[in-house]
């Protein structure tokens, strides 16, 4: 958790042995340069970078490891000004690296905060639900304004004749057409599937949905930049008629971007809501630079119209680009960011004295959401009974999380064996 960049007190003392390595107590560790994984004996887990190992108590109190492992935790902690102090001496690498390691303390912290699951449950359904609510009410706002923003910009588009203002009406038709998608993905993802034809859920719905809409964005793009190269070696090149009134609506949906962009931004935690603000963020930049260059085409050059144009097609085929790979990489199965994966063995670790180790910890994505698979370590003796409420508390614990669709908790009574699923590593 710590860096030897700066003097600090470490998680674990660098001089304290680890207590039965060859057992595989799971590690929980970052460095500046990157992140990691969980890593285990079988090395299945991926990278995390090797460092102090943790395991629960077998000769101790019940929760005396715990209880010392937070005030481990809490010591870690770095002040807010030191993390200051190191940016205006030019660590600011550094200084990233402790601030992004108090807010995973933090988050570890936390979960000690709540009595018992059922509270943690509860609070974790009300701010998902408060969030989800919100979400839908900026999809709403965002289908609402982009619908008449498309009218307004194209009454601009087609009275001053402007090629980049027309590039600017194409990008907020796709807008409107892109939060229609979001909305709908959104309300099939929400009901109730009675007949159980979709046993995981259909989250991915929306996934599927954006890359839909990549693919008409890029199509769209395409036809732009052909547009606009035209019109560039065109041997009769024409100033636009752009006047005050065009000008003006651009403006308006300019303002209604801005504010839409800034609701969403105080949402971005949400899936749905951050690709709406990327949108509005673009928007902002597409509306501002294509006004722009439809004033210097009317009053300077005429192919600086065009020109904007070319310019507005690509940075729309770019961006989509890149979030069409990005949904892409989540419906393949990217692993989930190392931080989050740091998390999911705190709690395992943490979770009941009765774990004697944590072994393996995967988290994936299958859409924008996560699949969550822990093996945990308990003692032989243990009764049936005890070992099912224990797994199964750690697994509503995971599937109480916002981002985790589906977790899987599988108990074992050694971690000296091969690793299971031995073929996902094919």
């Amino acid at each position: 958790m710590t860096s030897p960049d700066v003097d600090n007190k470490p998680l674990l003392p660098p001089n304290e042995p680890h207590r039965e390595q060859r057992k595989g107590y799971a590690a929980i560790t970052s460095n500046p340069s990157g992140g990691g994984q969980v890593s285990d004996v079988h090395g299945s887990a991926g990278s995390l970078n090797s460092g102090s190992t943790f395991g629960s108590p077998t000769e101790e109190t019940p929760g005396s490891e715990t209880k010392r492992l937070t005030r481990k935790l809490k010591g870690a902690i770095i002040d807010d000004r030191d993390i200051e102090n190191m940016r205006k001496r030019g660590s600011k690498r550094l200084a990233n690296f402790y601030e992004e390691q108090n807010d995973l303390i933090k988050k570890m912290l936390r979960v000690h905060d709540l009595p018992n699951v059922d509270d943690l449950e509860r609070q974790d359904d009300a701010e998902g639900w408060d969030m989800r609510r919100k979400a839908l009410m900026a999809i709403n706002l965002s289908v609402g304004f982009n619908a008449v923003l498309v009218l307004v910009q194209l009454y601009a588009a087609l009275s001053s004749g402007s090629l980049s203002l027309f590039a600017t009406m194409a990008d907020a038709m796709m807008d409107l057409l892109s939060s229609l998608i979001l909305m709908f993905a959104n309300i099939a993802a929400e009901q109730k599937d009675t007949h159980k034809r979709y046993p995981s859920g259909r989250s991915r719905i929306e996934t599927v949905g954006i890359i839909v809409f990549a693919s008409l964005m890029g199509a769209f793009s395409s036809g732009l930049l052909v547009e606009s190269a035209r019109s560039l070696l065109s041997s009769e090149p024409r100033h636009n008629s752009l006047n005050l009134v065009n000008g003006l609506c651009i403006v308006l949906a300019l303002v209604c971007k801005l504010g839409l962009f800034l609701f969403c931004y105080s949402l971005r935690s949400n899936h749905s809501a951050h690709i709406l603000m990327v949108d509005h963020r673009n928007d902002l930049f597409v509306n501002a630079f294509g006004l722009a260059m439809a004033i210097m085409g009317h009053h300077i050059y005429s192919w600086i119209d065009p020109l904007g144009c070319l310019v507005i097609a690509l940075v729309i085929l770019r961006s989509w680009i890149r979030e069409a790979w990005e949904q892409m990489e989540f419906i393949v199965g990217i692993s989930a960011d190392p931080h989050f994966l740091q998390l999911l063995t705190y709690i395992a670790m943490t979770h009941h004295w009765l774990i004697t180790h944590v072994d393996t910890v995967r988290a994936y994505h299958s859409g924008a959401r996560l699949f969550v698979e822990v093996d945990i370590v308990m003692s032989p003796d243990t009764p049936l009974r005890i070992l099912h409420d224990v797994a199964e508390t750690l697994q509503n614990r995971y599937e109480s999380m916002d981002h985790v669709e589906r977790a899987f908790v599988h108990v074992d009574y050694e971690c000296l064996h091969p690793p299971e699923h031995s073929s996902s590593s094919k």
